[in-house]
């Protein structure tokens, strides 16, 4: 005889929630279960699939009809959530999916289970939960700007998580055509003050900043902190990539940073930019993909 999971009562419904960085080909999640006294005969309960997605990691929720089984209660033996991949490749860390069971058609939920879907593990069984802090999307950005006002300018790039997100810059290199600083920050916010400060390479010709570094190669102030570890970029605060001062007509500032991803991918803005309507992308994109 089959043992039984879960209860699930008549005016049960089963709920399907998910936050997504990338979409699938679709998202399928269903229930097995048994009527009393009809053991090993199961009957199915359904989601309809999810075709459409929503991609910037707020939470969706998906409703099912109530329960067929009978007032006294039938046992879900079985089911869970299955991921369809398509052409864009999902990591660990791009969907993160829950079935629920919602008591009465309520909002008094019970888990059946929960965690990441992607390429490599498309299926979650009912029982299987898994945390959202076991995250392995990585994400990598390569980008040009070029100032072109000829009174000058400096490029300001500022990258923000967004509430609920996070991440942390794995490594990460500018390179700049023309003369003035390079500078890697953290920031209360985009266009806010400036937290700490992890590379500060003085003016120069064609300088470049990387990181992660230790201390020799920046110059000293009193934001400055040794970059070995990974910096975490969390919520509204930003990681600001800069040129500091005025730069010349057409200089260019390559940009390339790989980034460990935590909920939604994050917004590159050159907003904060001095003379930033003459700043344009003119190679690669303002946008992060991930690495698969």
């Amino acid at each position: 005889m089959t043992t039984a999971l879960v209860g699930y009562y008549d005016y049960d419904s089963l709920r399907l929630r998910y936050r997504a960085n990338a979409a699938p080909a679709a998202l399928d999640a269903y229930v097995l279960y048994e009527q009393p006294g009809e053991p090993g005969k199961a009957y199915k309960d359904a989601i309809p699939s999810v075709t459409s997605f929503t991609t910037d990691w707020t939470e969706q929720t998906l409703e099912g009809d109530p329960a067929g089984g009978s007032p006294g209660g039938c046992n879900i033996t079985g089911g869970g959530i299955q991921l369809r991949s398509s052409a864009t490749s999902l990591v660990k860390g791009s969907l993160y999916a829950r079935l629920v069971v919602a008591r009465g058609n309520t909002a008094y939920e019970e888990c059946l289970c929960c965690g990441y879907l992607y390429d490599a593990k498309p299926f979650l069984s009912v029982g299987e939960h898994g945390g959202l802090e076991t995250s392995e999307a990585v994400a990598f950005m390569d980008v040009t700007y070029t100032q072109a006002n000829v009174g000058g300018g400096a490029v300001v790039v500022e990258i923000t998580p967004g509430a609920g997100s996070s991440f942390d810059i794995l490594d990460g290199r500018a390179v700049n055509s023309g003369t003035n600083t390079v500078r890697f920050a953290k920031y209360t916010a985009a266009g806010g003050t400036e937290i700490v400060r992890y590379v500060d390479v003085a003016s120069g010709a064609t300088t470049t900043g990387a990181m992660p570094r230790d201390a020799v190669g920046y110059s000293a102030n009193t934001a400055a902190v040794i970059s070995v570890l990974p910096p975490t970029i969390p919520g509204t605060q930003t990681a600001r990539v800069s040129q500091t001062g005025a730069g010349g007509q057409n200089d260019t500032f390559r940009i390339l940073i790989t980034i460990l991803v935590k909920g939604a991918l994050p917004t590159v803005s050159k907003a904060n930019s001095t003379n930033q309507a003459d700043v344009t992308v003119t190679s690669g994109a303002a946008t992060f993909a991930f690495v698969s």
